[in-house]
Parts: C-alpha cells; sequence; structure tokens
C-alpha cells in the first residue's frame, strides 16, 4: 500500500511542531515545510474541512501566523497532530 502524500506531509508538520522555537515560529515552519503542500484530493472527505480549516487560518501572511496568541497557536497545534494521527492510523508495534 502506498504512503498516502497528506500524511507524509503532516508528519513532517508534526516534526516541525516538536522542534525548537517560540509555538508562532515551529507553526510556520510546519506550514511553510510541508502544510502548504497538502492537496485536499489526498485527503479522505471527513479530514477535507478540518484541514480546509487549519490552511485558512495558516496559509495567510507569515505576521499573521506571527501574531497568534500562544493559545491560538496551542489548539492549532494540537489540531494538526491530531489530523496526522487519523491520517497514519494506529501503529503497529509489533507487539501482542
Amino acid at each position: 500500500m502506498e504512503p498516502n502524500p497528506a500524511a507524509a506531509l503532516f508528519v513532517t508538520a508534526v516534526t516541525e511542531l516538536a522542534s525548537h522555537g517560540a509555538i508562532q515560529q515551529r507553526l510556520n515552519r510546519a506550514w511553510t515545510s510541508a502544510l502548504a503542500d497538502v492537496q485536499q484530493a489526498d485527503l479522505p472527505a471527513d479530514l477535507q474541512p478540518r484541514v480546509e480549516e487549519l490552511s485558512q487560518k495558516l496559509g495567510g501572511n507569515p505576521i499573521t501566523r506571527a501574531m497568534l496568541t500562544d493559545d491560538e497557536s496551542a489548539r492549532i497545534a494540537q489540531e494538526i497532530v491530531a489530523v496526522a494521527f487519523e491520517l497514519c492510523g494506529p501503529a503497529d508495534t509489533g507487539r501482542d
């Protein structure tokens, strides 16, 4: 089974969120390095509205992303992680 391109981009975004810097900087890097390239056609229909909302919040001017409050940024970051988990599905740990 071929990996979903959107899932790979969301994994990259989560990696950026786990890196150093202010949450607004990490969101900016997550957007510019990965999320801006997500194609709606690569998403399951039930996730498309959620990703569209993320795009509306993050896709504007970088200054807009920098102006997000810490609470707004944390909520957006949590949604990115949640979507990534849904796209990637449960991990097969090989444990019984």
